[in-house]
C-alpha cells in the first residue's frame, strides 16, 4: 500500500440508484482499504444492485482513487462485486479517477467495463506484511497465503487481459519494485478497456496477439 494522504469523511461515498438519472448506482472507492471499507461496499453494492435488478441492462460503477491497503479486504470486494453479477445480474463497472495503487488496482481489473483518464496511473507491486509468531507460522504458513494471494492476482490479470500467462504476470507484478504504469502503458497491456483524454478523445486497445509459444511455456 502506498501512503497517499486522503480526505476523512463520515458517510458512505455513494449514490443510490433512486438518486440518480437512469439505471445506475455508483460507489466512491476514494480511501485505504481495510476491513471497515469492505463492509460498506460489500453491504452498498447489495444494496444497489437489488435496487437495479428488476432493470434489464442496470448497471454499477465503482470509481477508484485508492493507494491500495489490505489484500484479504481487497479480494472479499472482488467476490462481492461478482456476486452481484452472478446472482443479480447487475452488471459492475469500474473507473480509476486519478490513481488506483497495489490492491486499488487489483479491484479495478474486476470491473466488467474498465476506465480510466489520461492523467489517472496505476501501480502493482508484492505485498507488505507484517507477522510474529512461530517459525512455522512465519516461514511456512504465512508464505503459502502469499503464494495463494499471488496466484489469484496473476490469474485475475491474465483472465482480464487477454494477454501472456498467469506465470508471466506473476512475474510482472511481484517483481519486487513499485512498478508505476501510465494510462496508456496500461491500454498496451490491456489493463484498461478504454483511456479518455480530454473531454471527447476514447482510445481502445489493440487487438490482441496470440500467445508466444514463450508465454504458453510459462
Amino acid at each position: 500500500m502506498v501512503n497517499i494522504p486522503e480526505t476523512k469523511r463520515e458517510a458512505p461515498l455513494l449514490a443510490q440508484p433512486k438518486d440518480l438519472p437512469g439505471q445506475a448506482g455508483t460507489y466512491y472507492l476514494f480511501k485505504a482499504i481495510d476491513e471497515a471499507e469492505a463492509g460498506q461496499f460489500c453491504a452498498a453494492l447489495w444494496a444497489m444492485a437489488n435496487a437495479l435488478v428488476e432493470v434489464p441492462g442496470s448497471r454499477i460503477t465503482v470509481l477508484i482513487n485508492s493507494g491500495g491497503g489490505s489484500v484479504g479486504a481487497g479480494f472479499a470486494m472482488i467476490e462481492m462485486m461478482y456476486k452481484v453479477k452472478r446472482e443479480l445480474g447487475v452488471s459492475v463497472d469500474t473507473v480509476i479517477l486519478g490513481y488506483a495503487y497495489s490492491m486499488g488496482a487489483v479491484i479495478f481489473e474486476a470491473g466488467d467495463q474498465r476506465r480510466m483518464g489520461y492523467f489517472s496511473t496505476m501501480m502493482l507491486h508484492s505485498s507488505s506484511w507484517q507477522v510474529s509468531g512461530r517459525d512455522s507460522e512465519v516461514f511456512t504458513d504465512i508464505k503459502k497465503l502469499a503464494d495463494l494471494y499471488q496466484g489469484m492476482t496473476a490469474e485475475l490479470f491474465h483472465r482480464r487481459t487477454g494477454l501472456h500467462s498467469p506465470s508471466w504476470w506473476r512475474r510482472f507484478i511481484y517483481a519486487g519494485r513499485e512498478r508505476y504504469l501510465s494510462a496508456q502503458e496500461c491500454l498496451k497491456l490491456q489493463l484498461v478497456d478504454e483511456v479518455c483524454q480530454f473531454l471527447d478523445e476514447c482510445y481502445l486497445p489493440s487487438p490482441s496477439g496470440p500467445e508466444t509459444a514463450d508465454d504458453q511455456r510459462r
